[in-house]
């Protein structure tokens, strides 16, 4: 029988313009940015009712926005940050259910009020006391006091149980702020975080915009300042062992930059350039490079590597450890047949499960929706090759991933690649199941989506696989058959790599030779020129020394004379005073015998004896004086010719020394010569032997190479040299775009076999969990903590806190074991792993369009993550902002904030500040801002469109590789070429900014577009709200009122405006094969900012890249001039219609 939800009652509405321009004027702001006012109504206040018509309690909320206004306008005086908070509107919030709901003795009684018209009104006439005054001095007709109630009926409970959700309808749905409290208070309590944890990346995620001047380490992988070096990076990412060793199945493999950023994002710290990888890893897509590739390939690797893990173990519950309940009814358990729950006794498994999650509920679901589907996984392997061993290849793998193909055992849950027939339910409709292979994707996130997968695909494989013991052991056997088979094809992969490794390690080799080389020459060159000098200066010094040796020896002649001429005079002087001696000690002789005569007797009797002999004696006397007079002069003269001697005797000594000096010097500057040119000589010999190994490395490589290029389909690859990083760098685009469609080192045979590898590791995985009794329990358990299962209609189990606690992450991560992707958007991130505080509990966060995303949402994901792939384009539609939240925004004026006031701040703007691997693109500001690592190969967009994004948004660093139209798609589009379709005309009235005019073209337009085919695959895209409404009435209008027309006659024609009619942001993501881009706006608006500044070159590229094949541009060019992005496409469109060849423009003629 039907059964009615909670009811949730609605009083009071407020018109939002009205209250955005009384906040910009409260907070002395303006609304010149504001291009289109918001004909939004607000609800005052809501609550909910149950079923009987009860009061739920804690269900009442207050309009944030109509809350914050009355608390600024009555405290005009303080900050912002102390008078918005949650903590203060959650106390407004209590104060008002006392208020509203306390004429209850106590809060049983509370819950039991019934609310009825009389109790609506009363409540009504307390909201108009308090909030009346303000409302209606904004503006007669901004509030209306009206009731409105919505409410759920559903066929059945099970019904129920699926599709309600556990959270109330509330005017302040706050998905973030729980999980932001949580992290900063983790953050707190975590004084120094530990080397492997996450929290030191998120701390610097969050401070990124704040410190995003910094000077960082940046490898530029798109214009490097060193192109050799650029060469060396290329080969240290792209070693044959960073590869994922799984592969998604497809024929093609990843583009260069694809590959990059593949072994990049799960490098995991491996050593060279990879250690500088931090856990929040970015990568930049513009629109049709391959982010979706990139995931897939992710996957695979996680697949396998997951796999190898569980083959550690013979009997998978091996891997288990179970864990009692402490706080259920039944001596601690919930239930009498799950009285435990498992946790695994090794981590390592949950390094490996992914978690995508975005802004955009449709983008991400999409994803997980498109790739279990068959239809895409068999066309990526269709191949027209002529090669037979090529085609056989690609043909077993084609068979492994069959959702037909039989695998070990023979029953139904073995039929197929990964819980196939639960694949086809869960994906499917009540209609007809879904084409699907395998259960390696799930939308959870929200109550409805986790209702469709419990009952589409978890409740069937409990039921199905609830096995007494010996079946059980059956299963072990299985699964260890299944091992095997997983191992010898790892054997097969890790051969072929380690073959593979051979041929990368002789490029590395003669890379690291060149290197060697060029240093060796370097220095070769740099110790030539200082050899040449310190051989030239020798030189120089020893002639010197030469020629001081020369004069000394000059000099010596002459000391060595003036020696000789001394010792000559000394020896002349001293043979004068030998002479003069002799001639005193003669005269002192004679003296000696005159005195014998000198006698008394003499005197007396010989006087004259004696007279001659005293007359002797006096002469002799005399002679003597004379002698010691001479003798003195002599002994004087001779002192100083003994004096001058020595003197001589020094100089000449010390000119001999000189010259003896001069020699040594002369002698030990030969040594150094000597050895300057050995040394120099040395250097020639290692550079000539450095010169014959690295040609001899050169020619093994070259031989390689051309061995490899002459190889087999299969067994071909491209190399990566030095040859090839240039072309990726050439300014030719023919060059640069072939490079950049190469992946180096990758045969046809080796992807086969890691294909294989993931299928059989999908297979493993499988058989892993079917032979657990452990993942059977927790999976059974998970549905009761869902509030999904139930005993024999028992009531729903409510778990205990501290069993939350505990149990859930072992829980959710058994779930990631059994599907390899979960997706979720932000907003239910944080009520799907409410119990979850745990850092870390998720191997895999991949943030989809995380240009979008305002960085906050992303911290609560991030902090449960081990690794976080932020996937996005800074260059497309920016994160929603409302007018009202932008306005509080722009108040917050400290400087701390300002560089997070700007509302184009992203999750994906913090993670490019921290990825040192990326590029630089010119912001709109004409200034460098620098972006993760870039993908560049585009393959959804002909010319135009693409060279209109590339010139606008991506410095012209994309490569074109959009494959024409068929002839038969051709034939159906509006024109033969896209176009600029020039149109003027004038708005009907203020800040409306849709042209009558240009709306009847569309409508042409579209007569012809549906005349052709029932439902056209074209979008109208505007920038503005008003545009958007004002051509779905006119299309309406005119298919009302042209009863011949083709639109008349079309039912379904109101579904196709609501689902391709809209603003920018409503197609962010999607494609069409047509897109008219409908301008709008008359001459009043070409100078203002609606024209000038609003439509900027993220509306601009996001708008034309959604059309594959023809754009249509409808607006007047003479308004649209000033418009520099606007402007640029109009010429790019001009320059593609003078391309067309005369006989194609017969249409438009």
């Amino acid at each position: 029988m039907p059964l009615w939800d909670n009811s949730t009652v609605y009083i009071g509405r407020a018109k939002r313009q009205a209250c955005i321009a009384e906040i910009a004027k409260a907070l002395g702001e303006n609304l010149s940015q504001q291009i289109e006012d918001n004909r939004d109504d607000i609800a005052v206040l809501c609550f909910q009712c149950s079923e009987e018509g009860r009061y739920v309690k804690n269900t009442i909320s207050l309009s944030p926005v109509l809350w914050a206004l009355k608390t600024i306008h009555d405290n005009p005086k303080k900050p912002l940050r102390e008078l918005l908070s949650q903590q203060v509107y959650q106390a407004e919030i209590s104060v008002w259910e006392e208020r509203l709901f306390a004429n209850a003795e106590n809060e049983e009684e509370r819950e039991d009020i019934v609310i009825n018209s009389d109790r609506i009104a009363e409540i009504q006439t307390e909201l108009e006391e308090e909030y009346g005054e303000l409302l209606h001095s904004l503006d007669d007709k901004a509030i209306t006091w009206d009731t409105g109630i919505k409410f759920h009926l559903f066929k059945d409970e099970k019904t129920k149980e699926k599709y309600s959700d556990n959270m109330p309808d509330r005017l302040d749905m706050d998905f973030f702020s729980n999980d932001l409290e949580m992290v900063k208070r983790k953050i707190v309590q975590a004084e120094q975080c530990g080397e492997n944890s996450i929290l030191n990346d998120l701390v610097e995620y969050v401070c990124a915009p704040y410190y995003q001047n910094q000077s960082r380490k940046r490898y530029d992988l798109v214009k490097p300042k060193n192109r050799e070096q650029f060469t060396g990076e290329l080969l240290d990412i792209l070693r044959v062992n960073r590869y994922p060793v799984g592969k998604w199945p497809s024929q093609y493999m990843p583009a260069m930059m694809q590959q990059v950023a593949i072994n990049l994002a799960i490098s995991r710290k491996t050593g060279g350039l990879t250690d500088d990888v931090g856990r929040i890893f970015s990568v930049n897509g513009p629109p049709g490079t391959g982010k979706t590739t990139l995931l897939k390939e992710i996957i695979a690797e996680n697949v396998v590597e997951k796999a190898n893990v569980l083959s550690q173990y013979d009997s998978p519950d091996d891997l288990f450890e179970a864990h009692s309940f402490k706080q259920g009814m039944l001596n601690g358990a919930y239930s009498q047949y799950t009285r435990s729950w498992f946790s695994m006794k090794d981590d390592a498994v949950n390094d490996y499960s992914i978690l995508v999650v975005s802004s955009n509920n449709a983008a991400v679901e999409n994803i997980t929706k498109e790739l279990p589907m068959s239809q895409g996984l068999h066309s990526q392997l269709s191949s027209d090759t002529k090669d037979a061993e090529h085609r056989r290849q690609v043909n077993e793998v084609d068979e492994l991933f069959s959702a037909e193909a039989p695998l070990s055992d023979d029953s139904d849950s073995a039929v197929g690649v990964y819980f196939t027939k639960y694949a086809r339910k869960f994906f499917g409709d009540r209609e007809k199941e879904a084409d699907a292979w395998g259960l390696v994707t799930a939308p959870l996130g929200k109550k409805s989506n986790i209702g469709n997968f419990y009952y589409g695909a978890l409740s069937g494989i409990l039921w199905d696989n609830t096995q007494v013991k010996n079946e059980l052991t059956e299963r072990i056997e299985v699964y260890q058959q299944v091992r095997r088979e997983f191992l010898e094809q790892r054997d097969k992969v890790e051969t072929l790599r380690a073959k593979l490794s051979q041929y990368a390690e002789k490029s590395q080799k003669l890379y690291d030779m060149q290197q060697e080389q060029n240093a060796l020459q370097k220095h070769y060159h740099e110790q030539k020129e200082k050899h040449e000098a310190a051989l030239h200066d020798l030189e120089n010094q020893i002639t010197q020394r030469q020629s001081d040796m020369l004069d000394a020896g000059k000099r010596q002649i002459n000391t060595g004379a003036a020696v000789l001429n001394a010792e000559k005079l000394v020896s002349r002087i001293k043979t004068e005073v030998e002479t003069r001696i002799s001639e005193k000690n003669g005269y002192i002789y004679d003296v000696q015998q005159v005195d014998a005569d000198i006698t008394v007797w003499n005197k007396i009797f010989h006087r004259k004896k004696y007279k001659n002999a005293l007359g002797q004696k006096e002469m002799y006397s005399d002679r003597i004086n004379e002698s010691d007079q001479v003798l003195a002069t002599m002994e004087s003269t001779l002192n100083t010719a003994e004096t001058v001697l020595e003197q001589a005797k020094k100089l000449d000594q010390n000119v001999v020394g000189q010259i003896g000096l001069c020699q040594q010097a002369i002698e030990g500057l030969d040594r150094q010569k000597t050895g300057i040119e050995r040394e120099y000589e040395e250097l020639h010999r290692r550079l000539s032997m450095k010169l014959e190994e690295t040609e001899r490395a050169k020619a093994e490589y070259v031989e390689m190479k051309q061995r490899m290029q002459k190889a087999s389909v299969t067994e071909a690859c491209v190399c990566l040299d030095q040859e090839l990083a240039e072309n990726m760098l050439s300014d030719d685009a023919e060059i640069s775009t072939r490079a950049q469609i190469m992946n180096p080192w990758l045969t046809q045979h080796y992807n086969r076999e890691r294909e294989k590898l993931f299928g059989l590791a999908l297979r493993l995985t499988e058989k892993f969990i079917l032979a657990s009794n452990s993942c059977i329990t927790n999976l059974k358990i998970l549905g009761q903590y869902w509030g999904l299962r139930t005993e024999k209609d028992a009531p729903r189990i409510v778990f205990g806190d501290e069993d939350k606690q505990k149990a859930v992450p072992a829980l959710y991560q058994t779930l990631f074991l059994l599907v390899p992707v979960i997706s979720s958007t932000f907003a239910s991130v944080g009520r799907f792993f409410q119990d979850i505080d745990a850092e870390g509990f998720i191997g895999t966060l991949m943030i989809d369009e995380a240009g979008q995303a305002a960085p906050q949402k992303a911290v609560g994901a991030i902090y449960r993550a081990r690794n976080v792939i932020v996937v996005g384009d800074p260059r497309q539609v920016e994160p929603v902002v409302t007018d009202d939240l932008e306005l509080f925004k722009e108040a917050y004026i400290e400087q701390t904030y300002e560089m997070y006031r700007s509302k184009s701040l992203s999750v994906q703007n913090c993670a490019d500040i921290i990825n040192p691997f990326g590029t630089f693109f010119s912001n709109a500001e004409g200034e460098k801002e620098w972006v993760g690592c870039p993908l560049v190969v585009h393959r959804r967009c002909l010319s135009p469109m693409y060279d209109i994004s590339n010139q606008i948004s991506y410095d012209g660093i994309m490569k074109q590789q959009t494959l024409p139209a068929s002839d038969e798609k051709a034939r159906g589009f509006l024109r033969s070429h896209s176009e600029w379709m020039n149109v003027a005309g004038s708005t009907t009235e203020p800040r409306n900014y849709y042209i009558p005019a240009q709306g009847a073209v569309v409508c042409e337009l579209l007569e012809k577009a549906f005349s052709r085919t029932d439902m056209p695959d074209l979008y109208i895209i505007s920038p503005y709200k008003t545009v958007v409404a004002g051509i779905k009435k006119e299309l309406k209008e005119y298919a009302e009122s042209n009863v011949t027309s083709v639109l008349h006659e079309k039912e379904h024609l109101q579904t196709w405006l609501n689902d391709n009619v809209g603003t920018v942001h409503k197609f962010q993501g999607k494609e069409a094969d047509e897109v008219i881009f409908l301008l709008g706006c008359d001459k009043k608006y070409e100078n203002s900012y609606v024209v000038t500044g609003f439509v900027n070159s993220n509306i601009v590229n996001v708008a034309v890249t959604r059309a594959k094949y023809r754009l249509y541009i409808v607006g007047d060019a003479d308004v649209w001039k000033n418009n520099k992005y606007v402007y640029i496409a109009k010429q790019e469109m001009e320059r593609d219609e003078a391309d067309i060849p005369i006989d194609a423009l017969d249409e438009k003629v």
